[in-house]
């Protein structure tokens, strides 16, 4: 195991030197061979120890509220922000009543810190060391959900970060305790929940906890899901099919290189960047939630129908993503994904203009790309009898070519800047207003598909469309 040298934060510290302990998921970092993340220090009269270390080293301290039940500060190098140190008040007496308070064997393991910034010997009074050799999830104590209910949702993500199986008698007391997650603040569980979403392999914690009923206290809408039955171009219901369309979204993600070819760096650039990852997958989870409020019977064929489940569907995100006060900027995303997952399929039609795409990009911009491979999971995931194989392969095949497209003819083109602007339109004698607004537009969509190349090009169609 590589110990982590923290001689370059405790040297040089004025004052008595306290009890220091590097506690939980480090330790369990360190013996698993992975990257540590997080630093996680423990003692006693923690804000003094944090504001004394910070002291004359340019470090800044921070109060968080990372541990309910344990004030925690951090401790940021003003220099290197991303180095920090997290130190939280030790529960109990001793360090040993500390580890009794934390979640799970495999964090319940601490090991002490001299001066010289050197640890000492692991202390494992709860054998997290035999659990983490046995890739096991283990709670600590018989309460530790009832002390903290959100520690249910964390041993999900752990299970899915680590490939570790959540041991009997610990997964039968968080189904024992599944209703107490309602009194936990919704900022903790959407931060749990999207940590979860982050993970390759989440859809297999997803399944374990819908069936454990955990889904359905964060998102009731999902009742009526799993109770609404669908036409002959599905296999599942809407509910197994949400859940299908998650897990084709995990294998897109997992093999971008295969199914985008040598875009897959940019796109998965693109899915990095605020939060959008997680949501791309919490959207296919809850893409279909306007379908039960919607679903109709066609007369004249005896089909099942959903007119409008996109929009009400979108509807319905936005009151969900209000409910979990969830950000304005990811709750947009989750809209607009909900709003276009049905119409970017139509836009793979034959019959479908090449300027009428362009327009589609313009308006979306980079959020084209999550809005494809979510169109992509959707109609994968439709296998009923009146679907036809070679519809589907057709869909996917339009889907890549519509990727290369975006990339490489459309964004550089939208990335140019326009020919003209209401300036040059009012030289001409036009006032401004929307039909000012219409003209520009109409200038930049002929600039998208290259029929205008310059300014005078520009200025030469605004004549035509003025004159005519």
């Amino acid at each position: 195991m590589d110990v982590i040298d923290l001689g370059k934060w405790v040297s040089d510290f004025k004052g008595p030197f306290p009890e220091l302990y590097l506690v939980g998921g480090v330790i369990r970092d360190l013996l698993l061979g992975r990257m540590c993340k997080d630093i996680d220090l423990v003692c006693k009269d923690a804000g003094r120890f944090a504001r004394l270390l910070a002291k004359g080293k340019n470090m800044a301290v921070v109060p968080m509220e990372k541990k309910p039940d344990a004030p925690t500060f951090r401790v940021v190098d003003r220099k290197f922000p991303s180095r920090v140190l997290d130190i939280a008040e030790m529960r109990g007496a001793t360090i040993l009543d500390d580890l009794h308070c934390r979640d799970f064997t495999m964090n319940a393991i601490a090991m002490q810190i001299g001066k010289d910034g050197q640890p000492g010997d692991i202390i494992d009074p709860a054998n997290g060391r035999g659990d983490i050799r046995g890739k096991i999830i283990r709670c600590v104590r018989k309460d530790v959900f009832e002390s903290d209910p959100l520690r249910i949702l964390r041993a999900y993500r752990l299970a899915a970060q680590l490939g570790f199986a959540i041991e009997q008698d610990t997964r039968e007391k968080m189904q024992a305790g599944v209703m107490l997650l309602a009194r936990i603040s919704v900022e903790r569980i959407v931060s749990e929940l999207l940590l979860i979403l982050e993970q390759p392999v989440a859809a297999e914690a997803i399944r374990p906890m819908d069936e454990a009923g955990i889904l359905e206290v964060i998102f009731p809408e999902i009742g009526p899901m799993k109770g609404c039955p669908q036409n002959t171009y599905h296999h599942k219901n809407v509910w197994g099919h949400s859940l299908l369309v998650v897990e084709n979204i995990e294998y897109i993600l997992n093999h971008l290189s295969e199914c985008f070819g040598e875009n897959h760096r940019v796109i998965a650039d693109n899915l990095g960047e605020h939060n959008r990852l997680p949501l791309l997958k919490l959207a296919a989870l809850l893409h279909d939630v306007g379908k039960p409020s919607t679903r109709g019977l066609n007369q004249e064929t005896g089909r099942i129908t959903f007119y409008g489940h996109d929009e009400i569907g979108a509807a319905m995100m936005a009151v969900i993503a209000e409910r979990l006060k969830m950000a304005k900027r990811d709750r947009e995303f989750l809209g607009l994904l909900l709003s276009e997952h049905l119409h970017v399929l139509s836009l793979s039609a034959p019959d479908v203009r090449p300027r009428t795409l362009m327009r589609w990009f313009r308006k979306f911009g980079d959020d084209v790309i999550p809005i494809f491979i979510l169109g992509m999971a959707d109609i994968q995931g439709a296998l009923g009898p009146a679907s036809s194989a070679d519809v589907m392969a057709a869909h996917l095949d339009w889907f890549r070519r519509a990727v290369v497209q975006y990339y490489d003819k459309a964004q550089p083109q939208l990335a140019r800047s326009r020919l003209i602007s209401g300036n040059d339109l009012m030289d001409m004698g036009m006032k401004p207003g929307p039909e000012m607004g219409g003209l520009l537009e109409r200038i930049r969509d002929a600039q998208d598909m290259g029929e205008i190349v310059d300014k005078a090009d520009a200025l030469s169609l605004a004549h035509r469309i003025l004159n005519s």
